[in-house]
C-alpha cells in the first residue's frame, strides 16, 4: 500500500474507472468515472472529488495543464485548475500523457506523437516506436 495515498483511494474505487495521481501535483488526484465524466479531487481544498465537465475514457494531469482522450479518440486540454474549460483540439488519440512542458500521445495505430503541453503548435511524430502507452514525468517519458 503507497504510504503517501490517503485513505479516499480505498473508499471511492469501485466508481472511478481511472486514477491518476502525477509526480508533478502531489496535492491532485484525477481520474475517470465509470460514466466518463471527469473527477478532480485536491487535497488541501477538499476532501472529496468533485465531478467535472467531459466525457473520457484517459485523463493525465501535467504541468499547469489537464489532457483527456474521449471514446472517439478526440484530444482534450484544459489550463489548471479546469473547472469546466475543456478545449478540444486536433489529434485522433487512443491516449495521452502530459508532462512538464509536452504532452505525449499514441494513436490507434500505435504511433506515438508530442506537442507543447500548453496546447500550441502540432503534433510531431516521434520515430521509430510502436507501442500501446506512454507514460511521461518531470523529466523522463
Amino acid at each position: 500500500m503507497c504510504p503517501r495515498c490517503p485513505r479516499w483511494l480505498l473508499q471511492t474505487m469501485a466508481a472511478v474507472s481511472s486514477l491518476v495521481v502525477h509526480s508533478l501535483a502531489e496535492s491532485e488526484a484525477w481520474g475517470v468515472a465509470t460514466d466518463g465524466s471527469s473527477l478532480k479531487y485536491n487535497s488541501i481544498n477538499s476532501d472529496r472529488f468533485i465531478m467535472l465537465g467531459g466525457s473520457f475514457t484517459s485523463i493525465s494531469p501535467g504541468l499547469g495543464y489537464v489532457w483527456a482522450t474521449d471514446s472517439s479518440g478526440g484530444v482534450h486540454y484544459c489550463q489548471q485548475p479546469c473547472w469546466e474549460t475543456w478545449v478540444q483540439t486536433d489529434g485522433n488519440m487512443l491516449q495521452v500523457s502530459a508532462g512538464a512542458s509536452s504532452v505525449w500521445a499514441v494513436n490507434f495505430a500505435g504511433d506515438v506523437f508530442q506537442r507543447p503541453v500548453d496546447g500550441t503548435g502540432s503534433w510531431t511524430a516521434v520515430p521509430g516506436a510502436s507501442l500501446g502507452s506512454v507514460s511521461v514525468g518531470l523529466d523522463w517519458v
